[in-house]
């Protein structure tokens, strides 16, 4: 069942007519400029320090906008993230070791799923119940997943990790590109990362889409539209886990070892800090809140010691005086450049 803004609200929401052609010209043209300085960057600055961030960068921003899809567009506080994070990892380094695969289409594709079942998997438990009562329920999965990782040292090694005997092949077999320099995976993440937000975005103008922003806005009105707030839920966690554990096994890929700290706490508040700081329910905003969080405490080394308490400080500080994220600035900027192309309504303003 379609979900429309009338439905979500409740009010009646007027007609109007298609946009002109030329309506959305400007966006699209100004995200392939962005696009292409993307890809020339790493080519620009022939500095490996520059490279590690920028694969750090699109790692982050794949995760983050996995995690939005819960936290933003689906309200949803899970705090199981950083376990679908981390089972990817082990499954790129399990299959790398155990099976002596080394593509990445096999082991991302192999991520993918494991997350798929991890996140349905914590679905099924905690969705029956809602808020803070999810929220604990995802915490105690994670910590029971984790301390038996630590444990299991026959299949993961334990705290010792375990090293990927060889680079990601970009191909199947030994026929391929290996992943041997960060400008490479840089690439590979890059061409995720756009396939990601892809994705997210045409899943948010379909009608499971439509559920999400439903049960998030109202769960009342959702019941009585039709739309499954359980269904929708557990849709939005599967796809949210799918994508972070493709960013987990992407890392995999880039540091050639896993350990538990692929699915310690740091990752549950870099996903947490990137939504938030980005924009909530925005997708191109968790990519800038992949920049500012990789790149912002970099750029504080000067600080030395101080350099973690300047940086909460600034996220702190954003947060009062940018409550909506970093997204919420550059979105007036992106409506001021389409607004001359857009038909004016009876009171003379772009629709």
């Amino acid at each position: 069942m379609t979900t429309s803004a009338e439905q979500v609200t409740g009010e009646a929401v007027p007609s109007r007519p298609p946009a002109p052609r030329g309506s959305g010209r400007y966006g699209r043209v100004g995200v392939l400029l962005l696009l292409v300085v993307a890809i020339a960057l790493p080519f620009a600055v022939p500095s490996p320090y520059v490279h590690g961030l920028l694969v750090l960068v699109v790692i982050y921003a794949i995760n983050g906008v996995g995690y939005d899809v819960q936290l933003g567009l689906t309200g949803m506080f899970s705090m199981g993230q950083a376990l679908v994070f981390g089972a990817g990892s082990y499954t790129v380094a399990l299959l790398c070791t155990r099976a002596d695969s080394t593509s990445i289409f096999i082991g991302l594709a192999a991520a993918a799923v494991v997350g798929t079942v991890v996140g349905g998997l914590i679905g099924l438990v905690g969705l029956r119940t809602e808020g803070p009562q999810f929220a604990m329920i995802s915490l105690g999965i994670w910590q029971i997943v984790l301390i038996w990782v630590q444990n299991a040292v026959d299949l993961t090694r334990g705290p010792l990790g375990i090293s990927l005997p060889s680079y990601g092949v970009l191909g199947f077999g030994d026929i391929g590109i290996e992943l041997d320099s960060d400008i490479i995976v840089y690439l590979v993440g890059l061409g995720l990362l756009v396939l990601t937000v892809g994705v997210v975005r045409r899943l948010l103008r379909s009608r499971v889409g439509s559920s999400w922003l439903c049960v998030r806005e109202n769960v009342a009105l959702a019941r009585a539209q039709g739309v499954s707030p359980f269904r929708a839920r557990m849709t939005a966690a599967m796809v949210s886990s799918a994508i972070s554990a493709v960013a987990g096994g992407l890392l995999a890929y880039s540091s050639g070892f896993v350990s538990p700290d692929n699915m310690s706490v740091s990752i549950l508040v870099g996903a947490i800090v990137i939504v938030i700081v980005g924009g909530r329910g925005s997708v191109y905003g968790a990519v800038l809140g992949a920049i500012l969080f990789v790149v912002l405490p970099e750029a504080l080394r000067a600080a030395d010691t101080l350099r973690l308490l300047v940086f909460g400080g600034v996220l702190a500080l954003g947060v009062v005086f940018v409550p909506n994220g970093l997204w919420s600035l550059v979105a007036p900027i992106r409506d001021l450049l389409t607004r001359r192309t857009r038909p004016l309504d009876a009171g003379g303003e772009a629709r």
